[in-house]
């Protein structure tokens, strides 16, 4: 299945792209595709095994469940004798429990709460406006936060990647027919 698929993309990229760069596209794009049906197999074979894996397990607790209890009825009260009064137990109150005595002490100054007045509103002259977008302050709160390092990184990649192709495409090493330019261009104007 594998050589099959990569045979249909080394032709389907000769077709699409000339030269030796539609040939390997191809392949890969082929070989790629094929790895990917391999995979989507083997999950599917595992999730078989987990489901019927399931059932056996199912079942092996059906059989080995303990059998229902019969509940018995709780043993009756024991029986108190009628010619015995009963003795009224009445609570003893708490002992009344009081307050120590409380010495009134002068605060010194330092201990003496300040007074805070409240803030005032300052004034930050006439608004100009302008006002950042709210695309503007996504995008600075996404480039700012996290790890910019990484961000950093990818963007120059992204970017390198970019003259890599301007390159490719100006010396020759890649060479599209004039329908992939303007797929190309379809695909990536939007």
């Amino acid at each position: 299945m594998t050589i099959v698929l990569v045979f249909v993309g080394v032709v389907l990229g000769a077709l699409m792209l000339d030269g030796v760069g539609g040939f390997l596209f191809g392949g890969l794009v082929g070989y790629l595709t094929a790895q990917v049906s391999r995979l989507r197999r083997r999950v599917r074979e595992m999730e078989g095994t987990q489901t019927a894996a399931r059932t056996v397990a199912d079942a092996v607790v059906h059989l080995t469940a303990p059998p229902p209890t019969v509940e018995q009825p709780p043993p009756s009260a024991p029986v108190i004798p009628s010619d015995v009064p009963p003795v009224p137990v009445a609570p003893q109150p708490p002992p009344p429990v009081e307050p120590p005595p409380v010495e009134h002490v002068e605060p010194s100054l330092a201990e003496r709460p300040v007074q805070v007045q409240p803030p005032v509103a300052y004034y930050r002259g006439p608004s100009s406006g302008r006002t950042p977008s709210r695309l503007f302050v996504r995008v600075k709160t996404w480039a700012t936060s996290g790890n910019v390092p990484v961000k950093v990184g990818v963007l120059l990649l992204l970017i390198g990647l970019a003259f890599l192709l301007g390159v490719a495409l100006d010396q020759g090493w890649i060479t599209l027919t004039i329908g992939m330019r303007h797929l190309l261009v379809a695909l990536l104007g939007v």
